[in-house]
């Protein structure tokens, strides 16, 4: 956890370096790109390079600024063949300026948690194999109350606070079991499964009794315990009650040590019993109440449009099989008239890209028709949301994509970007199937409506 807030402290003084704790650490600024020693490759291969460039080469020597395409041939005079062929598949943005991204969360953004997530091997960008991950990610989803949770962690991480734990620290200390009197040192496994008192608790629980007697009489470790009652199928059903009263074992016995309480395994057991039921019932209702679910009425959207406006579909087509995609676009007036459609049939890296490389299409081809009252429209959430300002979900992959857009229409006198469900984009649906299938690429006026539209088109 240090390391991953010592990371947000870096990330902090990168990106406010107008706060005065910032204009004290940092001695000059940092925002340009080196060609050779930042990281901005993505998924760079080493060796980087083929040459030994000049160190002072910027990416941006690399570019033809006229056209915004690479600079071929002096990208392939430096970096190794399979670099360089990254390089030049990258697109290269018609606005904005550079940004440091934080690549191992999705808005590109640096949190603690993505950080902390990445340190524990939670992440897919690392590889390195965690054996307990699976354990915690079982355990934190299992609808347990929050504190029977942290003590079966404390117990996975070997340092719930027993009596043998404690001895390792002091030798003056005594950890032997007063409960039992059996002389047998307070390990956790003894104190959860192998003492008097737990063995009376767990009988009194005839819903598990016969399940958990032959825990009583193994020499399993308590990590190992957990990890069973966890990921065996047959015991998912009956895993609340047993830790439930786990805990519950450990907290009468902890009352007995510093409360003098008297322990009684029958009420251990019907209070963890009812501890259980109330646990599964107020998580189970908390996430019924809470369905997070916003109701848009959409049926008339279209009738609402003014007449003056132009609706231009959006969408695309992706395989993720083959990563072939395909883009369709459909503009109408508000009586329903065709005025023209654009189909790219192409590949991409992602449903979000495909959607996001769609919108830069339509973006493009609505300046080329010199449109102006526009209202854009997909079934993309995200990439829509992101167009209004809206940019929590969007990938950083593709915000470069999606700020081209929005910079190409800047000049436009009216544009709205909005989202409709696929029933209602269905005509642009129907062309970008046809042109990923087909792999057809073409573009098409209000006097030609193509084959595959002309029955969707009359129905409009």
């Amino acid at each position: 956890m240090n390391l991953a807030l010592l990371a947000k402290t870096a990330w902090l003084l990168i990106h406010s370096p107008n706060e005065l704790w910032v204009r004290i650490l940092k001695c000059k600024d940092g925002s340009t790109i080196h060609a050779f020693s930042d990281n901005w490759i993505l998924n760079a291969s080493l060796p980087l390079c083929s040459s030994f460039p000049n160190p002072n080469y910027k990416v941006s020597d690399l570019i033809n600024h006229e056209d915004k395409t690479w600079n071929v041939a002096l990208v392939e005079a430096f970096f190794t063949s399979e670099n360089s062929q990254r390089i030049c598949r990258m697109r290269i943005p018609v606005s904005g300026c550079d940004t440091l991204i934080w690549p191992f969360n999705k808005n590109g953004i640096l949190t603690v948690k993505s950080v902390y997530n990445l340190l524990a091997n939670e992440l897919p960008h690392n590889s390195t194999p965690n054996p307990d991950l699976e354990l915690h990610k079982a355990l934190w989803k299992t609808p347990l109350l929050p504190k029977t949770q942290l003590f079966l962690w404390k117990c996975e991480e070997n340092i719930l606070p027993t009596g043998s734990k404690i001895s390792s620290y002091s030798s003056n200390h005594d950890n032997r079991c007063k409960s039992c009197n059996s002389g047998v040192n307070k390990t956790p496994e003894h104190m959860i499964l192998h003492c008097n008192f737990a063995r009376n608790v767990w009988s009194n629980l005839h819903a598990v009794s016969h399940v958990i007697a032959q825990d009583l009489n193994s020499d399993i470790s308590i990590k190992d315990w957990i990890s069973k009652w966890l990921s065996t199928k047959n015991l998912l059903d009956k895993s609340v009650i047993v830790f439930t009263a786990a805990w519950y074992i450990w907290k009468d016995r902890c009352s007995k040590v510093f409360d003098n309480k008297t322990l009684n395994p029958q009420l251990t057991a019907n209070t963890a019993l009812s501890l259980a039921d109330e646990a599964v019932s107020s998580l189970v209702n908390a996430v019924i109440s809470n369905p997070q679910t916003v109701v848009v009425n959409e049926d008339n959207f279209l009738n609402t449009i003014p007449e003056i406006n132009l609706l231009v579909f959006c969408d695309a087509s992706f395989d993720k099989d083959t990563n072939n995609s395909g883009v369709g676009i459909v503009a109408m007036n508000h009586a329903g008239s065709f005025k023209g459609s654009k189909l790219v049939a192409g590949a991409a890296s992602s449903p979000e890209g495909a959607e996001s490389f769609a919108i830069l299409e339509a973006a493009k081809w609505i300046l080329s028709k010199n449109y102006q009252e526009i209202f854009l429209i997909s079934d993309a959430k995200n990439v829509m949301a992101y167009l209004n300002n809206n940019k929590v979900q969007t990938s950083w992959s593709y915000c470069s994509v999606l700020d081209d857009c929005l910079f190409l229409l800047k000049d436009i006198h009216t544009i709205k970007y909005n989202h409709l469900k696929r029933n209602l984009n269905s005509i642009a649906d129907l062309a970008t199937k046809h042109s990923r299938i087909e792999k057809v690429t073409g573009e098409w006026d209000e006097s030609s409506i193509p084959y595959f539209l002309q029955n969707d088109v009359n129905l409009f």
